[in-house]
C-alpha cells in the first residue's frame, strides 16, 4: 500500500476527474418528469466520486424540439449552479450553442466545467490569443458563442452531411491546464440512422460511413497536422456509433421467412422475420421499419439490457476504425440507447423504444496520448459506467468516466498505469476479446493479498484490472 507521505504526494500531483457525456433532448421536451431525476442522478455521482473537476459534455441542448424547449435550459442552469452538491466548485465554465436560428453553425452542444475549491490553479486556453488565462470565477456562455475565445466549436461541412441537409451536429473542444499537465476535452455528436431499412442493407451502413468521415474530419482538426494526436486528448459525446445489423438478423433470424409490405409509392415499408414451423403463418421474431425496431421473443427488451455473455459487444464495430488513435476502457454496461422516454410506464428505467436496435451511442475515448496522464493507484481505481441504470432519465443513460489525472512529471503516470474498479471487470467472453487484439498481452502481479490483471498492448499498459481472489 502508499503510505501517507505518497497518498499525499498523489493528492497533490493530480487531479481526481469525472468526465460525463449525456445527450439531454429527452430532458428539455420533458422537464416536468425528468429535470429532478436527471439532477438527482448527476448529483450522486458528484457526492460519490467528490471529484476535483468535472466535465459535462451534452448534446441536444435544448431538446429535440429547440424552438420551444430551449426557454428551460435557463431554469436547468440556475438549478445546477444554486446546488449545495456544487457549492464547493467556486470556479465555473459553461458554453451553450443556443443560436438555432443560424443553421450553418449551431449544434445544440453544451459543455460544462466545474473546479472544486481546492484545485488551486487552473487555466483554459484563449483559441482566439492563443495563451492560457486563469480560471477564477464563473462564467456561462449562451445563446450565440461564436465569438467566445475560450472554445473551438466546429460544426461539420456541409458535405459530410447525409444528403447534404444541416442538422445539430458537430464538435466543441476546450483546452485546460493543471500543473504540468495540458490536456484537450472535446465533446462530439456525430449523424444518427435515419432508416433501419436502410440499415439493415449492408455493413457498414451508409450511416456509419457519413459518421466515419465527420469523425475522421474531426481527428484531422485535433491532429492539426501531426501524424497523432498530440496532447492528452478526452472525446466523450453521442458518437451515434450502432450495432452491426446485418450481424444481428444473422445471429437472432437466420432461417426465418421474410415478408415485406410497401408503401403507396412501393418501397418496402416495413420487413417481418417469420419463425418457420410455428403454425400456418409462422411466430414474428422481428419486424423492422424506417423507425421500428420490435423484438419478439421470450426476453424481448431486455435481450439488450442483460447483454448476456457480451454477445453484443462482438456486434459493435465502429470504433475499430479509429484504433490507430483512440482507445475505449472496457465496455460493461448496457446499451445506452433507445431507453424508454415514458417515466410513468413500468420497467421504464430497463426498458428500451421498440423505435431502433439498442447501441452504445454515448461513449469516453481517449486518445493514446492520454496514457501517459491516467494514473490510478489502487485505492482509486478507475471506473467507467453509466448514471441511472434504475431510473428514467430519458432516450440515452449518460456515460461516465471516474479517473486519476497525472498533473506532474509524464514518466509518474507510465510507471503507474490504470486500475478499473472490481465491478467493471470484464466477464471472460469480453477480456477474450481485448486479448484477441493485435499486441495485447496480459500480465498478472499479487499486491496485498490482490490479483491485478494488466492488459497491455504493444508493451503499454491500457488498463488495469483487480480481484480480491484468485
Amino acid at each position: 500500500m502508499y503510505s501517507s507521505y505518497k497518498a499525499q504526494s498523489l493528492a497533490m500531483k493530480n487531479l481526481k476527474t469525472l468526465l460525463i457525456s449525456a445527450n439531454v433532448g429527452s430532458l428539455f421536451d420533458d422537464p416536468e418528469n425528468l429535470f429532478k431525476k436527471w439532477l438527482n442522478q448527476f448529483y450522486q455521482v458528484v457526492r460519490d466520486k467528490d471529484p476535483d473537476f468535472i466535465a459535462l459534455h451534452c448534446q441536444e441542448v435544448g431538446g429535440k424540439n429547440f424552438a420551444q424547449s430551449m426557454p428551460n435550459v435557463k431554469k436547468w442552469i440556475q438549478d445546477l449552479l444554486a446546488s449545495p452538491d456544487l457549492k464547493s466548485y467556486d470556479r465555473v465554465r459553461i458554453f451553450l450553442d443556443e443560436d438555432f436560428k443560424t443553421a450553418e453553425t449551431f449544434t445544440a452542444l453544451g459543455s460544462l466545467y466545474f473546479v472544486h475549491s481546492r484545485v488551486a490553479d487552473i487555466r483554459i486556453w484563449d483559441f482566439a490569443s492563443s495563451d492560457f488565462v486563469n480560471v477564477k470565477d464563473t462564467k456561462v456562455y449562451d445563446g450565440s458563442i461564436e465569438s467566445v475565445g475560450e472554445k473551438d466549436k466546429q460544426k461539420f461541412p456541409l458535405e459530410l452531411f447525409p444528403n447534404r441537409t444541416w442538422s445539430r451536429k458537430g464538435y466543441m473542444r476546450t483546452r485546460w491546464q493543471v500543473g504540468r499537465l495540458s490536456f484537450d476535452l472535446v465533446n462530439v455528436h456525430l449523424f444518427h440512422d435515419d432508416s433501419n431499412l436502410e440499415s439493415m442493407s449492408r455493413t457498414p451502413s451508409i450511416y456509419a460511413d457519413f459518421r466515419r468521415g465527420a469523425f475522421n474530419w474531426t481527428l484531422d482538426q485535433l491532429r492539426n497536422g501531426s501524424a497523432s494526436i498530440e496532447l492528452p486528448t478526452f472525446l466523450f459525446g453521442d458518437f451515434n456509433f450502432r450495432l452491426d445489423m446485418v450481424g444481428y438478423l444473422r445471429a437472432v433470424a437466420d432461417g426465418a421467412e421474410r415478408r415485406e409490405q410497401s408503401d403507396k409509392s412501393g418501397r418496402p415499408s416495413r420487413v417481418d422475420f417469420l419463425a418457420a414451423g410455428n403454425g400456418e403463418n409462422g411466430g414474428c421474431l422481428l419486424s423492422v421499419g424506417k423507425k421500428l425496431f420490435e423484438r419478439r421473443s421470450d426476453n424481448g427488451a431486455n435481450e439488450f439490457y442483460e447483454n448476456k455473455n457480451c454477445w453484443l459487444n462482438e456486434l459493435d464495430f465502429e470504433l475499430k476504425s479509429f484504433d490507430q488513435h483512440l482507445f475505449e476502457f472496457p465496455v460493461t454496461f448496457p446499451p445506452t440507447y433507445p431507453f424508454s422516454e415514458d417515466c410513468q410506464a413500468p420497467g421504464a428505467a430497463t426498458d428500451y423504444m421498440a423505435t431502433r436496435l439498442p447501441g452504445w451511442c454515448d461513449r469516453v475515448l481517449c486518445s493514446h496520448s492520454a496514457r501517459r496522464a491516467l494514473l490510478c493507484p489502487p485505492d482509486q481505481p478507475t471506473q467507467y459506467a453509466v448514471l441511472g441504470l434504475d431510473d428514467c432519465l430519458g432516450d440515452h443513460k449518460p456515460v461516465f468516466l471516474s479517473t486519476l489525472l497525472c498533473t506532474a512529471a509524464d514518466a509518474e503516470a507510465d510507471a503507474a498505469g490504470c486500475i478499473l474498479d472490481p465491478a467493471d471487470m470484464p466477464s471472460p467472453p469480453l477480456l477474450s476479446r481485448l486479448l484477441d487484439q493485435p499486441g495485447v498481452q496480459v500480465k498478472l502481479t499479487d499486491r496485498n493479498g490482490a490479483v491485478y490483471a494488466h492488459v497491455r498492448r504493444d508493451g503499454t499498459t491500457i488498463c488495469v484490472f483487480r480481484e480480491t481472489a484468485v
